[in-house]
């Protein structure tokens, strides 16, 4: 070493601008200085990250790794990157790197979804089911604008199925499934109709009796609802004859086109009814019978055996194996001896025969 010369050694220095020949930087190759095409060196303009360089003051961000530029500086902690949805943030060299996150709640920003959940990075969440709302007469889906679930109007005019067995030739109307009014047969005794009565038996306003043994008596009211007060009953107001009934004395109703009738049928009344037995050498009975088309056949019968109804008491039957086009149902008394001690029998009130969920309550 020289005496008066100076000893500290240097890296490499970036070229003094107008040192060596001018640069063209835009003729699409290496030239002159540069360390890539058309950037670094003293001229032309840095280079971007992983183009190549000699120095930090080749590059755009200021940063020569193994005489490659990278990308400027980002960051120096976590919390200097821009937060996204189900990534987590990572500062990795002065750079944002981001982590997928899996099963960690969040918010997709869609109100027709639920469970929001991050998965590979993304978030989603499950569509809203709105299908308890979907119909054969509507269309349920998921309002965007509020998150709630929503109807809309289909198959207007078209056919569909109500699931009632009372209704007929149903169709959609505004959403609904809606039918007309099937065949049902209720007879509330407020018009006697074509019902036939054979004596005792009388279509008229409840009046209670005032002759019987065991003290149940005919009611002082009928059972429907209203004011009319009328029903069907043996000897209203009044005791069972004493003398013998040697044939049946029936309550008989007009005939029923069942075949019109969705299936299952059923027999349903309320009744009030006294009886009680007669010497075994000629029993009593109450009974009520349905025709068949062929024959009458017993559906109930209470024979020379004590049966006290003090108030009014449902009864229902199945009439499905007896449907024809001319159904009819009858209530009968019969006793064929004398001595019939003073009872007040039967009163019957609103009989129908139809389906069993189009029964009245």
């Amino acid at each position: 070493m020289s005496p008066g010369t100076d000893s500290t050694v240097t890296g490499p220095q970036p070229p003094t601008p107008g040192e060596g020949p001018e640069e063209p930087c835009f003729d699409g190759v290496v030239s002159g200085a540069e360390t890539d095409v058309d950037c670094g060196g003293p001229v032309c303009p840095p280079c971007g990250p992983g183009q190549k360089c000699a120095g930090p003051w080749d590059c755009q961000g200021d940063l020569c790794v193994d005489n490659l530029c990278g990308p400027p500086p980002q960051c120096r902690v976590a919390a200097d990157c821009p937060a996204e949805f189900c990534r987590q943030p990572l500062c990795d060299g002065g750079q944002c790197v981001y982590l997928d996150l899996d099963g960690d709640k969040c918010d997709d920003g869609d109100p027709c979804t639920d469970g929001d959940l991050c998965v590979a990075g993304k978030c989603a969440g499950v569509p809203r089911d709105c299908g308890g709302f979907d119909g054969p007469c509507q269309h349920a889906f998921c309002n965007p604008a509020s998150g709630n679930c929503a109807v809309e109007f289909a198959n207007e005019g078209e056919p569909c199925e109500d699931g009632l067995a009372c209704t007929l030739d149903d169709f959609c109307a505004q959403g609904q499934c809606v039918g007309k009014p099937g065949p049902v047969s209720l007879f509330d005794f407020n018009d006697p109709g074509a019902w036939m009565t054979d004596p005792p038996w009388m279509i008229g306003p409840a009046f209670p009796s005032q002759c019987a043994v065991n003290g149940f008596e005919d009611p002082p009211e009928d059972h429907s609802p209203g004011g009319e007060n009328m029903l069907a009953g043996a000897a209203i107001g009044g005791c069972l004859p004493d003398e013998p009934l040697p044939a049946d004395a029936c309550l008989t109703s007009p005939p029923i086109d069942a075949l019109l009738l969705a299936q299952p049928v059923v027999l349903q009344y309320w009744s009030q009814l006294s009886a009680v037995p007669l010497p075994p050498r000629g029993p009593s009975s109450a009974r009520v019978e349905a025709w068949s088309g062929k024959a009458w056949v017993p559906v109930f019968e209470s024979k020379n055996e004590p049966l006290d109804e003090p108030v009014w008491t449902p009864h229902v039957f199945d009439l499905t194996p007896f449907v024809n086009p001319a159904l009819k149902v009858r209530f009968c008394h019969h006793h064929p001896e004398p001595g019939l001690p003073p009872v007040a029998g039967w009163s019957v009130d609103d009989v129908y025969v139809g389906p069993p969920e189009c029964q009245p309550p």
